[in-house]
């Protein structure tokens, strides 16, 4: 049987958010991150922990989506130092950092639509429903995907 070795594989820390053992400690972490911001943004009268499981799962979905959108432009290119550097050093040029930020609003902007469509609409009142979906979305965006792969490989 012939081995098969792999060489210079390069993983992206958005790309984490598809293995299951890194999955764990992303959802501890987010939820955390998550009950805090909720806690300062609600209303007086709110309580956080009323609010935290659906804000955590659709902030969580939101990441999802903002990875695989990296994903997908990662593996859509075919140039191999376009591929390297958004991989593994993507702070190094604009064109690498463009995607990422494109992917953070992207997670962002899920973020404040289907925590207020879905959740904040039916159970605040508007005006404090926006703004509580707003300062989630600005608070809790993944900006871990800025953080280069060199760091950790």
């Amino acid at each position: 049987m012939k081995k098969i070795r792999l060489y210079n594989i390069l993983l992206p820390i958005w790309i984490l958010y598809f293995f299951p053992p890194i999955i764990f400690p992303t959802m501890i972490g987010n939820f955390i991150i998550d009950y805090l911001v909720l806690h300062f943004a609600l209303p007086d009268d709110q309580k956080a922990k009323d609010y935290i499981l659906p804000t955590f799962l659709l902030g969580y979905l939101s990441d999802f989506i903002g990875a695989t959108f990296l994903s997908l432009i990662a593996f859509g290119f075919s140039s191999s130092d376009f591929i390297n550097d958004f991989m593994y050093d993507p702070l190094a040029s604009p064109k690498t950092i463009f995607p990422l930020i494109l992917g953070i609003a992207l997670s962002g902007f899920c973020i404040y639509r289907l925590n207020y469509r879905w959740f904040l609409k039916k159970n605040l009142p508007k005006q404090s429903a926006k703004k509580t979906a707003l300062v989630l979305a600005i608070f809790t965006a993944p900006y871990t995907f800025l953080i280069p792969g060199k760091l950790f490989f």
